[in-house]
């Protein structure tokens, strides 16, 4: 069997925007399953931060190991869900489980869509695309330009109401790279304007990823599924 696909959202935007590069993925005969950021859709009064959601991820992530065991498990993350599911790996990668003699098991393999992250010990900021409001939450500064911009605009229309809140105080700290201990392919958006090109090329550097081009905004997913569902798919053909 080709190794599990495990999705893992940016900020804002929740599983609903991977529905459609899901069902691809499993029209292709893949295992399939989103994640979610438990931060998104609130705000400061219920307190989750970058901690809630590394510890979330980790949870859910080691449930879908266990579930499909020697298969193992490729992660496909977005955004800010790149710093994320890279802290919450710890002890769930492939060489964690071959040095428990369980060969084929965890994280064998990071694809990055257009994401930031940094070194441990780095510490989250709030960054220009984030606008602040006194009720407690941060919302996108301009949906339609950062996010939108590779859509029409009845598309982007649709997409922008289904965004949702993060909450203030949300920042922290990474402990954790998972990059540096799993091989790693980063899909460059070359027309991105929330992750400029050269910052995702920073990025790949920085994790040594083997590195595609993509002519897209921030989310390809949406706008170049097909494309996006065709890289993960090749991805896993060497697992078989």
């Amino acid at each position: 069997m080709a190794p599990a696909i495990f999705i893992v959202p940016g900020l804002w935007e929740g599983p609903e925007v991977f529905e459609p590069l899901k069902k691809s993925l499993e029209a292709s005969g893949l295992t399939v399953h989103v994640s979610e950021l438990v931060s998104t859709g609130t705000t400061a009064a219920e307190g989750l931060t970058v901690d809630h959601d590394r510890a979330a991820i980790a949870r859910d992530l080691a449930g879908v190991v266990e579930r499909v065991r020697e298969d193992g498990v490729i992660v496909f993350l977005h955004s800010a869900g790149g710093f994320l599911c890279c802290d919450a790996m710890k002890g769930l990668t492939a060489n964690d489980f071959n040095a428990m003699n369980k060969e084929g098991w965890g994280v064998r393999r990071i694809i990055f869509l257009s994401c930031a992250f940094g070194v441990e010990g780095f510490e989250t900021k709030p960054t220009s695309t984030m606008e602040f409001s006194q009720d407690g939450y941060f919302t996108c500064t301009d949906p339609r330009d950062l996010l939108f911009n590779d859509m029409s605009a009845t598309e982007a229309t649709r997409w922008t109401a289904a965004l949702q809140v993060q909450p203030a105080g949300w920042d922290g700290f990474i402990r954790h790279c998972g990059w540096r201990e799993v091989p790693s392919l980063y899909i460059v958006l070359d027309n991105d304007r929330a992750i400029v090109r050269e910052v995702q090329e920073e990025m790949a550097r920085l994790a040594n990823s083997k590195v595609v081009h993509l002519d897209a905004g921030h989310m390809a997913h949406l706008t170049q599924t097909s494309e996006v569902a065709r890289i993960i798919v090749d991805a896993t053909a060497g697992f078989l």
